[in-house]
């Protein structure tokens, strides 16, 4: 039985477009997938356990996802479609709530064959110094390496990065210039493949993310 195959008897696949394209990616393993999760509590709930098994299941298939954490979207409306308003949490309860998200999905998911990302990062305009055409949301992935541990981002080109690293809150800007280069520029430090400067005693390492597949 194929991974596709599998899927559709367990019912978890409801509607899909280009099934044909779809039903052959996930039996090659390969692509990428991303699923959501906002923020709202300080733990996940059984709906997710569901989630995470199946990511899990394509993993072992040879599929990476992005672990996107709504830390934006959690302090907007529902979009589930209900009328009633979210509780208002603080960016730092947000964000607490995300950090407790990630330790748990760990129990389940390879973290280290992973993307995770926080959707509440600022757009900026760097279209002065690429061209725009090269710069429109182009998705990075940024490694920081210290010894053993890792910290993996993914970003966009054109776009400001904000996080949290030993205890500091770290911003910093990521980039595809015109000529393809990458470059990763924050408050006191400039990366590029010719100028590899630490952050906060971290190693950077950062590469469009189709490299990565």
């Amino acid at each position: 039985m194929t991974l596709f195959e599998d899927l559709k008897r367990r019912g978890q696949i409801a509607q899909m477009t280009h099934p044909e394209e779809i039903e052959a990616l996930l039996n090659k393993g390969r692509g990428t997938f991303y699923m959501g999760f906002d923020a709202t509590a300080s733990s996940l709930h059984v709906g997710h356990f569901l989630v995470l098994t199946v990511i899990r299941r394509l993993q072992l298939a040879g599929l990476k996802p992005i672990l996107l954490l709504g830390t934006g979207t959690t302090m907007v409306g529902d979009p589930s479609g209900r009328t009633d308003m979210r509780q208002m949490l603080s960016v730092e309860e947000i964000n607490r709530n995300a950090d407790k998200f990630v330790e748990q999905m760990g129990r389940i998911v390879d973290l280290d064959n992973a993307v995770i990302e926080r959707n509440g990062v600022a757009e900026i305009d760097l279209a002065e110094t690429a061209d725009p055409a090269l710069i429109a949301d182009q998705p990075l992935v940024v490694h920081l390496v210290r010894d053993g541990e890792k910290i993996k981002v993914l970003s966009f080109s054109g776009r400001v990065v904000r996080l949290e690293i030993d205890g500091r809150e770290v911003t910093f800007e990521t980039l595809i210039t015109a000529n393809g280069q990458v470059l990763v520029s924050g408050d006191g430090f400039f990366w590029s493949r010719d100028n590899p400067s630490p952050l906060l005693g971290y190693r950077i390492q950062a590469q469009p993310l189709i490299a990565c597949l």
